[in-house]
């Protein structure tokens, strides 16, 4: 959208990065969890003292943190989050410890496919979450891309920098679901996030804006 990638440059990049990080932990040995009724910094100081590699990687809303890493060290961390009052704290159903350190080796295989793409300038401000900062060159957007394989989503800070910098108090999340729209109800920040699955529905949301302006 920000016109850094042609799509046909962009789709076979999803794909590698896809196969790059099922490839970088063997099967069964890695895991995600969330947990919920924790603060992040209560859960960032659970991982720290759970033997074994497991890290906050997503900051999603202010009492909802996903963990990732080595399977048994995560599933460690999911009992001292219970212990320590969580309201939940479950497996998700997924084997890949997205945005973990244990990422290091599909970083340096996605590197090379990066590395083989068009590359331009974002035209129109282009905001990462791996750290809520925005880029305006296409090496800035790339060495982005890298990073977030293997360092946490800051969501809530995502939101919060749309609000702080751009009066942003409406989004709306494009594509089959509607997670980011239900964060947002929890995020603690004071934007409305509406989903939109199809194209009829992003019409009919479009509408809404327009009427509501009148």
């Amino acid at each position: 959208a920000a016109g850094v990638l042609e799509l046909a440059d962009a789709l076979p990049l999803v794909r590698e990065r896809a196969l790059a990080m099922s490839a970088a932990v063997a099967e069964g040995e890695g895991a995600m969890a969330a947990i919920v009724g924790l603060d992040a910094d209560t859960v960032v100081a659970l991982c720290a003292e759970t033997s074994g590699v497991v890290e906050a990687v997503n900051f999603n809303a202010p009492m909802q943190i996903v963990v990732a890493g080595a399977k048994a060290a995560v599933d460690r961390a999911c009992e001292a989050a219970k212990a320590a009052g969580a309201r939940m704290a479950r497996t998700l159903p997924v084997s890949v410890p997205a945005h973990s350190s244990l990422m290091q080796g599909a970083r340096e295989r996605l590197q090379a496919a990066l590395e083989a793409c068009r590359w331009q300038s974002p035209r129109i401000p282009l905001l990462h979450n791996v750290d809520a900062m925005e880029r305006s060159a296409a090496t800035e957007v790339q060495a982005a891309l890298l990073a977030q394989v293997h360092q946490p989503v800051l969501w809530v800070q995502t939101q919060q920098h749309l609000l702080q910098n751009y009066a942003c108090t409406r989004a709306l999340e494009c594509g089959p679901g509607n997670v980011l729209a239900g964060l947002g109800r929890r995020s603690g920040v004071e934007m409305s996030v509406q989903a939109f699955p199809s194209p009829e529905s992003l019409q009919e949301c479009l509408q809404s804006f327009s009427a509501e302006e009148a």
